[in-house]
């Protein structure tokens, strides 16, 4: 159960259209029923979020950008029971709805009825405003590019306690690890797979 009721402030990057990059103070709503708290303890610059910020992509409303992160959940909301305060965690920004006829046959990674590429929470909503009251929209779902961030448990994936986090939020967006260009703190793999 939340243990925080009052709205948190923070900082984001946000995108605002035609006004483009800023760095505003926000507020962070409690996690709702079968949402976690998670404070940001590293994020990645996508490409994606290039696309938005170069006009590739529409963004028909104010965004908190970025979708790749790590960190620890730091509240849970009602109905919350496979993750506890403390628990370090990768996002994922396709959190599954749960509901669709993918995700009730246990194919949740065909879910149609995700609402990441609204920019919102699964229940069409954001957790983010600024500092006059409206709403910025968290991008695909998740808006990582401030302190804290709310999101469905369905998109946040427990990882041990001992994994980096600048490591743990290199997958969040299905990345392959073993491409040409690895990060020099990965380091590669001790053997080849072999086929039997």
């Amino acid at each position: 159960m939340s243990i925080q009721s009052a709205p948190r402030p923070s900082t984001a990057v946000t995108f605002r259209g035609g006004a483009g990059l800023g760095v505003e103070p926000i507020h962070v709503a409690p996690p709702g029923r079968g949402q976690v708290r998670v404070d940001i303890r590293a994020t990645g610059v996508c490409h994606s979020d290039l696309h938005i910020v170069n006009g590739d992509w529409p963004a028909d409303k104010p965004l908190v950008l970025g979708h790749e992160a790590a960190g620890v959940v730091t509240d849970t909301g009602p109905e919350v029971d496979g993750l506890a305060v403390g628990d370090h965690v990768v996002l994922s920004w396709f959190a599954p709805c749960g509901r669709c006829l993918n995700c009730a046959a246990g194919r949740a990674w065909l879910c149609t009825g995700t609402k990441a590429l609204e920019n919102t929470l699964p229940d069409g909503s954001t957790a983010y405003t600024d500092a006059e009251g409206h709403g910025l929209w968290p991008y695909l779902g998740l808006g990582t590019f401030t302190k804290s961030v709310i999101v469905p448990e369905t998109a946040a994936i427990a990882i041990p306690q001992d994994l980096p986090f600048e490591v743990g939020a290199l997958p969040s967006t299905s990345r392959p690890i073993s491409s040409p260009r690895r990060p020099a703190s990965v380091p590669p793999p001790r053997s080849a797979p072999t086929r039997s």
